[in-house]
Order: structure tokens, then sequence, then C-alpha cells
């Protein structure tokens, strides 16, 4: 129970850090850059930072990995944002964001599909009401184009394979955190390159300030918030954490509320009702369950 509840908090923490990240996005975006180039720079600032860390904390020698599981983990983590990125030029970021976010169920019903786990009816419903509350956040009358709805679909299910494989992968047993988020990061930062030279997207000509922010964003996403979902997912399980990473677009929204002065609306504020309470539901369910199984057989005091 308590490494349960050690991995929510990995995973509402993690969530947090993904949610600002559109704030230092758009301080990147005034000194001029880009959400492509962004999304290079994400993965290789944090290069350094994790070899750096990685061999001071953990100075072991080189641990084996089975290439064929790596890269059922690589290929969906490094897809991901650049199919999302790729959506953003297509059809409005709060479109693709509430397509992305799609990815809870995909957790579910690969969970349920591929490794024959047991799905309670509370989390389906606690899906539901996760997505609907992510769609009322984008505004209505946003444009719509097929490769974008595609692309951001997509998006969704790549997160979803990651989710579900990662702790099934026997990696995060093999590779210390920052070993593995270092090569999954350095493999990102490959694909990114190719993608930005492919759309001639490449914006050194940042400010100071506008790498200040990019080099925040990077450590505090690529880096802090990475390694706390995979660690959040290796102790609560692909389920939990998918539905509690709802958090990420309702921290963006509530930060838009606050700090950029955005409006207020009925559609948000039940948005945000719908995210919140399906949190409060499955954290009220996973507590009574994890109590019922610290119970002995005849329910007397263990």
């Amino acid at each position: 129970m308590r490494n349960q509840a050690k991995g929510l908090l990995f995973v509402m923490a993690a969530a947090v850090l993904f949610g600002v990240m559109p704030l230092w996005a758009v301080k990147v975006y005034d000194c001029g850059g880009n959400p492509v180039f962004l999304s290079f720079c994400r993965f290789a600032l944090s290069l350094p930072l994790l070899y750096a860390l990685d061999r001071r904390l953990y100075p072991a020698g080189r641990a084996r990995v089975p290439a064929g599981r790596f890269a059922l983990v690589c290929v969906p983590y490094v897809l991901t944002p650049s199919l999302l990125f790729l959506s953003y030029t297509f059809i409005a970021s709060g479109v693709a964001s509430t397509l992305h976010f799609l990815f809870p169920a995909v957790v579910l019903l690969l969970c349920r599909a591929v490794f024959r786990q047991k799905i309670p009816p509370v989390k389906y419903l606690c899906c539901l009401m996760c997505i609907a509350g992510v769609a009322l956040f984008y505004t209505t009358g946003d444009s719509a184009h097929g490769a974008g709805l595609l692309l951001a679909l997509l998006s969704a299910l790549t997160y979803g394979v990651y989710v579900v494989y990662l702790p099934a992968s026997g990696l995060q047993e093999r590779l210390s955190p920052f070993r593995l988020t270092l090569w999954l990061n350095l493999a990102g930062t490959v694909l990114l390159a190719l993608l930005v030279t492919a759309m001639d997207a490449w914006a050194f000509s940042l400010s100071w300030t506008g790498w200040l922010y990019t080099l925040l964003l990077s450590w505090g996403t690529a880096v802090g918030a990475t390694m706390l979902f995979q660690r959040g997912v290796k102790l609560c399980g692909a389920q939990n954490a998918a539905l509690f990473s709802v958090l990420e677009p309702l921290t963006s929204v509530v930060c838009g509320l606050l700090l950029l002065r955005e409006p207020w609306s009925s559609r948000i504020l039940t948005g945000i009702a719908l995210i919140l309470g399906a949190v409060f539901l499955l954290s009220l369910w996973d507590f009574r369950a994890a109590k019922a199984q610290a119970l002995p057989p005849n329910g007397g005091t263990p």
C-alpha cells in the first residue's frame, strides 16, 4: 500500500511538471523558438545531466539489455512527441491534446487485451470522466484536419504502448533510472534532429533568455518529470499511472487561468470538476482495495 501511494505521488508530480511545460514553451516561442526545435532541445539538453547523474550515483558496470525489449520501449517513447508536434502543424493544439489524452483508454484496453489484466468498472468510469474533462478544455470551433487528427490519435496509441510495456519490459530492473532515460532521450535526440532538418525548423538564434527557458524545460520534463513518471509506473502500475496523468492538462489549464489571465468559463470549470472527481474516486477505490488486501481472510486484525 505504501509503494502504491508513493507511485501515485510520483505520477502526479510528473503530471504537474509536464503540465507547466506550455508556460515555458510560450516563453521560448516568444524568443524565436518553435515546437519542433523545442522538442529536439528537450531531449538533447538533458543528455549531459543524465550522464553525469548516472556516473555519479550508479558507477557500476554496464548491464546487458535485450535489444528487442529496449526497442519496444524506445520506439513509442520517441514517436509520441514527434507525432504530437507534427499534428500541431495541421490542427489546433487544444484539439491535438484532447485526442492525445485518449491514451488512458488505450492503456486500459491494452492491459485487458494483451496482458489479460482485470479492469475494475470504476476505472472505466474514471477513464470516461477524464476524457470528458479534457475534451471540455479545447476551444469550440478549432479547425480540424484529417492528417492532424490521425497524428494526434497515433500519439495516444504510441504513448499508451509505452506506458503499458515499460513496467513489463524488465528494463527498470536492469538499468538505473538515469541510464534508461539517457538511452531513451539519446534516441529521441537523433529522431528529432532528423525531423527538425526535414522541416527546416532549426532555431539556434534564440536569445539567452530563450535558451535559459529551453534548458529549464528540458531538465524539468525530459529529466525530472520523465524519471518521476517511470518510477511511478513501476510502483503503481500502468492503469493508475495513465489515469492520474490527466492532471497534466489540468495543470496547464489552471496555470493559464492564474498566470496568463486566460478567461474562465463554465466548460473549463466542468472539465476541472470531472478530472478532480475521477482522481478522487480512483484514489478512494485504491485505498479501500489496498486496505481490504491487507486484512487477513477472516477479516480480523492482522
